[in-house]
């Protein structure tokens, strides 16, 4: 039954994104937040995946409203890591970029996080390795037909 899957899925779901924070996530394993959120680091691979975009679209993106994301912007911008950027089409939109320094703290972020993983995954047989592997395949795969 179609219901059944599904709050079987939801069920699953929420059970799982407690269990990764809990297992492998945890902020204080990680050493490279140099005073950031998750917040701000996702801004930051947002403005990586999408480019320059105006601060509602950032928003949006976040599921966040506008006037929260003032703070997140401007710690950002003291870090160097992002700039303002007057829209040459209207001047009331205000475009964030990564700047050089914030792509590059992007790049040392991601290798400090794929060491971390390959570190606390290594002790995982091979079979677990591969299951994980093919799961998490299937996720994206199933999600990429989200609309």
């Amino acid at each position: 039954m179609a219901v059944d899957n599904l709050e079987l899925a939801i069920a699953n779901m929420f059970a799982l994104f407690p269990l990764v924070q809990r297992k492998i996530m945890k902020p204080e394993n990680l050493e490279c937040h140099d005073g950031l959120s998750h917040s701000h680091f996702q801004i930051i691979y947002i403005l990586n995946v999408f480019g320059i975009l105006p601060v509602s679209e950032i928003a949006n993106k976040m599921a966040i409203s506008r006037s929260n994301m003032t703070p997140l912007i401007d710690k950002l911008i003291k870090e160097e890591l992002v700039q303002r950027l007057p829209s040459e089409q209207d001047r009331r939109i205000i475009n964030i970029a990564l700047t050089d320094y914030g792509r590059k703290f992007l790049e040392e972020h991601q290798k400090t996080i794929m060491n971390y993983l390959r570190k606390r995954l290594s002790c995982l047989a091979d079979e677990d390795l591969i299951q994980l592997a093919v799961s998490f395949e299937n996720i994206k795969k199933v999600f990429s037909k989200l609309s």
